[in-house]
């Protein structure tokens, strides 16, 4: 049935077929798209408290949920601070939709309020997120459902990732045609471009070549990243032929950790056990790792061994040595599972040698990362910024998520990813963990966690500077620059804001049963960790 409908209806008809719930911003110029949305009784906005942490709570909201998210920027300042979490979206292939404001169009290059066409002296927002999205464009009334279906192709392709639309005010309120059985043809039309995209690779050569190899190995390893989403396959062959799997730091909750043949994270935050076998491994297995420079110990643990490299169908995987099988993993490892390979008698022992590795060390920061994880049901959500001390020493089981943000590293935004991982998973524990730089960075956020009434748990861990700079600069010059300072009163800014606050001084004296209690609480609850700067936790992390 066709109807008049003013764009901005239909832009949020859109967004509902996309399943979008909710979306982060902050109101400001475009006043009458928000004015339709706001009458919409389905869609939820959510107002934060600076725009930058906007895509970041739209970032932490999708990947606790494996649902599409989206953030709204009004015109010139708002849209540019949504870049920078674009950008991280865009390295780790979060689908996200970005929606720009825009001033009336037929004013261009007049120095409208706040105009960034790109005319005259304005900077064009549509230009500074081209090369940081995967599809880009400025709404038309004549192109426009053209648009949507390339947008509704790029947030559900093979490598997904963050789209930009850009909404001029002059559209608005525009009345057009509107038949909703174009979303309907929009996914007909998906479906057989990804049958036509599949079938333009046969990988069956490599595959049957890998499985040959396989049987020649002597000591083969299987690398999981990011990319890996049911570790099902994995596991099997894992299983059948006792191959020890590793992981990236992102790849680390894809397989429960208490699995006999997983051996925990690789290169910089594995173990000295664990990067010794594998770097002396002839085989590698990667499937959907980038084998990044953290990962592989500057690249060193993978010289010298046969590579092979299970990927989604995509022309951008980094350029490595090896052989790269452009397929899903499943389907090679089901023919894997067909290799005549005997297996490694000694893994068992690997594992358990790794394990008493780790159990070496118990400084205040690793004693509560194990108090932690015993406080913690298995299905918990670790939204953390500190890569070594939870990639090296925090179990993940089945059901748990390890939520970070790790290709640009943006320090701070690990608050704004628990916001939107906890609003997505009301009935699941989120726990937030960072440092006080980063802390201090994203503060303006707790006024969010207050008017939502989010029930988030942070663990604040205080050492009164930029902890990995410090120790960097202290390995690189034996001494430090710019890297500590003064913190407020937690305690009393916390009450400031209705939470919950401890000053743990002693985690040693920190008993498990208080612990357990401030986890299990539905309210939101700030735990102050303070400690040493130059606290070892058995990682170099320069």
């Amino acid at each position: 049935m066709i109807t008049m409908k003013t764009i901005s209806e239909i832009i949020i008809e859109f967004i509902k077929f996309l399943k979008i719930d909710t979306i982060f911003g902050i109101p400001g110029s475009n006043l009458d798209f928000l004015k339709y949305l706001s009458e919409d009784k389905v869609i939820k906005f959510i107002v934060n408290k600076d725009e930058k942490n906007s895509p970041y709570m739209a970032m932490g909201y999708t990947k606790s949920s494996n649902k599409i998210s989206c953030c709204f920027g009004s015109v010139g300042a708002g849209v540019f601070n949504l870049i920078p979490g674009t950008i991280s979206a865009y390295y780790e292939s979060v689908p996200l939709l970005i929606i720009g404001g825009q001033t009336n169009l037929k004013n261009k290059g007049k120095n409208t309020f706040q105009e960034a066409s790109g005319c005259a002296r304005s900077v064009s927002q549509l230009n500074e997120f081209k090369k940081i999205t995967l599809y880009n464009c400025i709404l038309n009334e004549k192109k426009l459902f053209q648009q949507l279906e390339k947008v509704f192709f790029s947030l559900n392709d093979f490598r997904s990732g963050p789209v930009y639309i850009e909404f001029p005010s002059e559209l608005m309120n525009l009345k057009i045609n509107f038949n909703k059985k174009i979303f309907c043809n929009m996914k007909i039309n998906f479906n057989r471009y990804r049958l036509d995209k599949i079938k333009l690779y046969d990988e069956s050569k490599k595959v049957n070549q890998l499985i040959i190899d396989l049987n020649k190995s002597k000591k083969p390893v299987i690398l999981i990243g990011n990319g890996v989403k049911d570790s099902k396959e994995i596991i099997k062959l894992s299983s059948k032929f006792r191959i020890p799997i590793f992981s990236t730091f992102k790849g680390k909750d894809r397989v429960t950790n208490n699995f006999k043949y997983y051996m925990g994270c690789l290169g910089l935050i594995g173990s000295s056990i664990g990067n010794n076998y594998f770097k002396e491994s002839d085989l590698l297995i990667s499937i959907g790792s980038s084998l990044s420079q953290f990962t592989t110990d500057n690249w060193k643990l993978i010289d010298n061994k046969n590579i092979y490299r299970i990927d989604t169908i995509n022309d951008d995987i980094t350029k490595h040595k090896g052989i790269v099988i452009k397929s899903d993993y499943s389907d090679v490892f089901k023919k894997l599972l067909s290799s005549d390979y005997k297996g490694n008698n000694n893994i068992v022992e690997l594992k358990q040698s790794i394990d008493n590795e780790l159990n070496k060390f118990n400084s205040p920061k690793i004693n509560l990362i194990r108090k932690l994880r015993t406080s913690l049901s298995k299905d918990s959500i670790i939204v953390t910024e500190d890569i070594f001390l939870i990639g090296k020493y925090f179990k993940f089981y089945k059901n748990d998520i390890n939520l970070n943000f790790t290709n640009i590293a943006p320090i701070g935004c690990a608050l704004s990813g628990g916001i939107g991982a906890q609003i997505a998973n009301s009935k699941k524990k989120v726990i937030v963990i960072l440092g006080d730089g980063g802390f201090n960075m994203n503060i303006s956020e707790l006024n969010t966690i207050m008017n939502y009434k989010i029930p988030l748990k942070i663990i604040l861990i205080n050492n009164n500077g930029y902890g990995i700079v410090y120790k960097s600069q202290i390995h690189k010059f034996k001494n430090n620059f710019y890297t500590q300072f003064k913190n407020p009163d937690y305690f009393k800014l916390s009450q400031s804001y209705n939470f919950t606050a401890y000053n743990i001084n002693n985690v040693f004296k920190l008993s498990l049963k208080k612990l357990k209690k401030i986890i299990n609480s539905n309210k939101t609850e700030l735990i102050n960790v303070k400690v040493d700067i130059d606290e070892k936790i058995g990682i170099k992390i320069y």
